[in-house]
């Protein structure tokens, strides 16, 4: 459900009239969360759990299969409008794109805000995650736990399949770890508690830029009636 809100009149503003393909967009909504070993807590944990019902999306939207981005993507155009899949992200908590604490220089881990990809023929990486194109724009799920910042978390995980993401469904994937003072420039203990929400919203017909004035919208999350995949561990 969407509640748009523009503040402006439009204004004539570069979009992809022509798509050479029908994208599918996926939605990833990020809440992570770090805390230091004396505020690791229950409660703090269960805070941590709790998901937005509403959001107000800086990286894009849908509505009535139009992708809305911000203004400064326009210049990427060429690329979505050729694009198989392009996601969309919002962060909560710390931001999960910039270099995660106790990555070591190979483990620099940066993704954009909205992304794209073409030609399924191989499985595509996407932070700590992949993703294979299936029939009826459907989409396998991988965590791959070894790349990245979980390569030197505690408890080690093995990268594997864990969803299959069809259209207009959603599911929720939840994992923890935490990293010893060895690897976080000697700070103590660090814990790590982070759900990944992914939302297929389905195909789209074009795309339109828009100035940040004009992106004032309130999208609903689903509610709790998807999938949820928990690996978290008991941490001490």
């Amino acid at each position: 459900m969407l509640f748009i809100i523009f503040t402006r009149k439009f204004i004539k503003l570069p979009k992809a009239n022509n798509l050479v393909n029908m994208p599918t967009v996926i939605r990833l909504y990020t809440a992570k969360y770090s805390f230091e070993k004396p505020n690791y807590t229950v409660e703090n944990r269960k805070a941590a759990e709790v998901l937005d019902a509403y959001i107000c999306p800086v990286s894009g939207f849908v509505n009535n299969a139009t992708l809305f981005l911000p203004l400064k993507y326009s210049d990427k155009n060429v690329e979505f409008s050729t694009a198989d899949l392009i996601i969309i992200q919002e962060l909560k908590g710390f931001n999960p794109y910039k270099m995660d604490l106790g990555a070591s220089q190979n483990c620099r881990r940066t993704v954009d805000m909205v992304t794209s990809f073409k030609q399924f023929n191989v499985a595509k990486s996407f932070g700590i995650f992949k993703l294979r194109k299936l029939n009826n724009n459907a989409y396998e799920i991988f965590a791959n736990p070894e790349d990245g910042i979980t390569s030197v978390a505690v408890p080690k995980r093995k990268n594997h399949k864990i969803f299959e993401l069809a259209p207009n469904a959603a599911f929720a994937y939840k994992i923890n770890y935490k990293i010893d003072s060895t690897f976080t420039k000697g700070k103590q203990r660090t814990y790590f508690e982070n759900t990944y929400l992914f939302e297929n919203l389905g195909e789209i017909t074009d795309i339109k830029y828009l100035p940040n004035n004009q992106m004032a919208v309130q999208c609903k999350l689903p509610s709790n009636n998807y999938k949820i995949i928990d690996e978290r561990k008991n941490l001490w």
